[in-house]
């Protein structure tokens, strides 16, 4: 299991949310994964996987107004 980079924060977190705390690292990825196998890396590296993901689902498309309008409007 990784280390969490700062020393306390898994314990912090399950006193404040009063639920259990697992460090998380990059999985399912290809290439440099040497470079990216840290829990630093873990958010951004989920978020490019999901976008990537759900790239043809969006809602949203270039055009049709500000995204406020659009937001505001649902």
């Amino acid at each position: 299991m990784a280390e969490c980079l700062l020393e306390g924060v898994p314990e912090a977190g399950e006193q404040i949310f009063n639920l259990p705390v697992a460090e998380g690292l990059p999985l399912g990825i290809g290439g440099l994964t040497d470079l990216v196998a840290s829990p630093m890396y873990a958010t951004g590296v989920g978020l490019v996987l999901y976008g990537s993901r759900k790239k043809g689902q969006s809602r949203f498309k270039v055009g049709e107004g500000s995204i406020f309008t659009k937001v505001t409007h649902r």
